[in-house]
């Protein structure tokens, strides 16, 4: 019994799996150099990377309060208008997540669009990403389940 609330806890502070599946926040960084010296910074205050990952045009670094630091494709970034910033949302539908964000936003007197170009990577509705007036500089995500979307390709894993 000792063993099995030591193993819970344990995970509740330390969990490598992928649930459950909060969503996380996205912090982009423009190249590679960035992204590391960012990543050197917040391990020596105490936030450390849990392991690292490509996915489609992007380099993540996921940290162990469930952050990313986030390296987006200059050639993606600059088709898109999108830093990388954002918050990301697990939902059953991206797609009606963000028509049904949109609405609300409009609704509100924001201007929100849908921003395309990732079907290159991810399958039909697996990701889809709102721009808007209502957001600086950032973008809403809504996404299938880590556990739906495609394998990311691992780099390195933290400590």
């Amino acid at each position: 019994m000792i063993a099995w609330a030591v193993a819970a806890t344990a995970l509740l502070l330390r969990n490598p799996l992928p649930f459950p599946d909060k969503g996380h926040r996205l912090f982009a960084v423009p190249n590679a150099a960035a992204q590391i010296v960012v990543l050197q910074l917040l391990s020596h205050a105490g936030v450390s990377l849990k392991y690292q990952f490509r996915t489609g045009p992007t380099v993540q670094s996921l940290l162990w309060d469930n952050t990313v630091v986030h390296l987006v494709d200059q050639d993606i970034a600059g088709r898109t208008g999108l830093t990388g910033s954002g918050i990301s949302l697990p939902v059953p539908d991206p797609q009606r997540a963000a028509e049904e964000a949109i609405h609300a936003l409009k609704s509100a007197g924001f201007d929100a669009e849908c921003v395309g170009g990732f079907d290159d990577f991810l399958p039909p509705n697996h990701l889809t990403v709102v721009r808007s007036t209502a957001f600086v500089d950032w973008a809403l995500v809504f996404r299938r389940h880590l556990l739906k979307m495609p394998k990311p390709q691992f780099i390195n894993s933290g400590d």
